[in-house]
């Protein structure tokens, strides 16, 4: 697993969230995908979480909204649509 974010003015950056594809669909990215959120929650008090994915990334996008996320219709300088986590 590799993960990186940046906390932009009004809310925090998710830039890469990858797991190796021998560990895929076992688990490992829902668990790690809350577990960042708590973390992110606990740590920085931020109200959103950002991430962009490309459009054909549909196991990630899958995954994302199942966690909450939502795109919101802009897209990244690579061309990929940004999704959004509103924490509570």
């Amino acid at each position: 697993m590799y993960g990186y974010f940046t906390s932009p003015e009004n809310g925090l950056w998710l830039d890469r969230f990858l797991i190796d594809k021998k560990y895929q669909k076992k688990g490992y990215g829902k668990i790690s995908v809350l577990a960042l959120i708590q973390k992110i929650r606990e740590q920085y008090h931020c109200k959103k979480i950002y991430l962009s994915v490309y459009d054909s990334n549909k196991i990630a996008i899958h995954l994302y909204q199942r966690i909450g996320f939502y795109f919101n219709g802009n897209y990244d300088a690579n061309g990929e649509k940004i999704m959004v986590y509103c924490i509570e």
